[in-house]
């Protein structure tokens, strides 16, 4: 990217990469929760569960662009937290706020 780029910094233009939404609640809401702040992927997690009737791995996928393992992980560390609940198994897995 640097090569392209010619100068200065890269920056997320750059690269065309989704700019993070982190709400000021969330994070004090996780800060509390653990004492260590959450990565932009798992504030995402949060932001689509919230909206909606829940957040799939696959979501997560898409919104991040991450693999199917990084999206399991993220989800299943926001589960392990008490931010998140698993509902179902399988493919019909989604995950929804605790």
């Amino acid at each position: 990217a640097m090569i392209f780029r010619g100068s200065g910094w890269v920056s997320q233009e750059d690269l065309d990469l989704p700019a993070p939404a982190l709400s000021r609640e969330a994070s004090v809401r996780t800060e509390r929760v653990m004492g260590e702040p959450l990565n932009w992927c798992q504030e995402e997690a949060l932001t689509i569960g919230g909206r909606g009737p829940g957040v799939r791995r696959r979501d997560l996928m898409a919104r991040c662009r991450i693999s199917r393992e990084a999206a399991r992980r993220h989800l299943t560390s926001l589960v392990a937290r008490g931010l998140l609940r698993r509902v179902g198994q399988g493919r019909s897995t989604h995950y929804r706020s605790a």
